[in-house]
Order: structure tokens, then sequence, then C-alpha cells
């Protein structure tokens, strides 16, 4: 697992409460959304497998982002389940990316997607 974004109604509260409770660090905020999110390997191959699936509609993607920012080189797409988790998976094409970042211990990869 990448990451979990939750909505919540006070973000200033709850950031506190894993920070002070769970000794966790804010990385990132952003305004709304909410879903699972998937590191994989190789992002094209992920989005192949998930457009063959019957009843899943991705959404736009690939998508990347601009090289000056925090995750440059990170790719991704979001899909709804077929009973409507929504779910990112995501990939970063250059070395390091979360070096120095908490997910920097992420387990490492296996040689297949699924």
């Amino acid at each position: 697992m990448d990451h979990i974004a939750l909505t919540v109604p006070d973000l200033e509260h709850a950031v506190a409460f894993f920070v002070d409770h769970f000794g966790g660090e804010c990385v990132f905020s952003d305004i709304g959304g909410h879903h699972l999110a998937f590191y994989v390997d190789h992002i094209d191959a992920a989005f192949d497998c998930v457009t063959a699936i019957p009843d899943v509609v991705v959404m736009e993607g690939p998508n990347g982002v601009a090289a000056d920012v925090l995750v440059a080189g990170q790719r991704w797409f979001y899909f709804p389940t077929p009973r409507g988790m929504q779910l990112e998976l995501t990939s970063c094409t250059g070395d390091g990316f979360y070096q120095g970042l908490p997910a920097a211990q992420v387990a490492a990869s296996s040689d297949e997607w699924r």
C-alpha cells in the first residue's frame, strides 16, 4: 500500500490526532478526495490490467506531475471498484522518490504486478 486519503471535517484536528497519539507525520494535505492507493512498479502494465477488468471504468491516466514538485516522476490513475470504493495505483519513474519521506521503508516490490 502506498497511502490512504481520508476526508475529514477538521483537517488540523485530524492531523494533530495522528501526530500526537500515533507519531504520525503530515507529508501532504489536500482538500477533498478519499481513496486507497497502492504502489506498483509498472504503471502502464497496471493500467492495462485494470482496464481489462469487466465493469471497471478507469478515470483519466496514467497522469503525471510537473518536474519541479516534491513527487516529480510520479504517475497514477484512479478507478472505482464495482462496489464504489475509490482506488489509486501509483508509481514513480525516478530513483529516490521516497528518499527522506516516511514511505522510504516501503516493502520491496514483487517481480509480478499481481
